[in-house]
């Protein structure tokens, strides 16, 4: 059995049948998906690589896949040794997008000298804060107007200025997760016009794992915070071309250290009666609150 198998690796336990409950991917309960990035199986079948990750030693890249329902944690190990696991790709599991870095140095690590990077008991890949950021491939765009979205991660942050999702690039509202600007204390979920975001909820930041979502309505889209609904935003307009995760638009000033294990996009319809669902779904595997 390989590092990645098994209740360790977040398959719920079922108390009434005393054994594990059966895995149903994400996307085989929730259709018409636009794209799922996770180190989880979101797709029923799904047999192509999870990541690309690199040995920075001879950069040297090896395509890992899924060991059952999770990453395989035996493969990485295989390929670097005790050296650090860089991620170059995290493939989108509907087959339509990647999320990507190609600069070495900016490479966020799945594996730390030798040793799988875990959060919850599940793998995560974490950002350094300096200049670690994903972005996506060519071709992507999102209307706006029906997006929706639910992010698995943890800020490791104590300075002051962070930002781990930004979804758009202009053109109307942007949509970003965990901003602060100017505080190492209170960050929010905000949404704004070109550089001047409005924070819609704020609260104390935390060390702690978070499922956060936002979910498109009518006119009003709102932010959820670990299954809460916590802030209405006005209806975002447009498409956009552009995901950054661990950073913001451009620069370094906003990079994010962060862990980062989930990542499920909708754009074209009213999600809003799955979300209550879609929640339970994401927890039971994450454990989160």
């Amino acid at each position: 059995m390989s590092l990645g198998s098994g209740i360790g690796a977040g398959v719920p336990f079922n108390k009434l049948g005393g054994g594990a409950a059966p895995f149903t991917p994400f996307f085989s309960t929730f259709a018409n998906g636009k794209e799922g990035w996770s180190l989880d199986r979101l797709v029923a079948g799904y047999s192509d690589p999870i990541l690309t990750i690199v040995r920075p030693s001879d950069s040297a890249t090896q395509d890992i896949y899924l060991d059952g329902n999770s990453i395989d944690q035996g493969a990485i190990l295989s390929f670097v040794g005790a050296e650090n696991a860089q991620v170059k790709t995290i493939y989108g599991q509907l087959g339509n997008y990647n999320l990507e870095q190609l600069t070495l140095s900016s490479q966020p690590l799945i594996a730390k000298a030798g040793v799988i990077l875990l959060d919850g008991g599940k793998p995560c890949i974490e950002f350094d804060g300096i200049d670690d950021e994903f972005r996506n491939t060519a071709g992507y765009s999102i209307n706006k107007s029906n997006v929706s979205s639910l992010m698995v991660s943890r800020s490791l942050e104590t300075t002051s200025k962070r930002m781990q999702l930004r979804l758009g690039d202009g053109g109307g509202r942007q949509i970003y997760f965990n901003f602060s600007s100017n505080t190492n204390s209170v960050v929010g979920l905000a949404g704004g016009s070109g550089n001047s975001p409005t924070i819609l909820y704020s609260y104390t930041q935390t060390l702690n794992r978070q499922l956060i979502d936002y979910f498109v309505a009518s006119s009003v889209a709102r932010y959820g915070l670990d299954g809460l609904d916590v802030g209405n935003v006005g209806n975002q307009i447009g498409t956009d071309s552009l995901i950054v995760v661990g950073n913001w638009q451009s620069g370094t000033t906003y990079a994010t250290k962060m862990n980062f294990q989930e990542l499920i996009l909708f754009d074209n319809a009213d999600r809003t009666s799955e979300k209550s669902a879609m929640r339970s779904n994401i927890n039971s595997r994450y454990n989160i609150y």
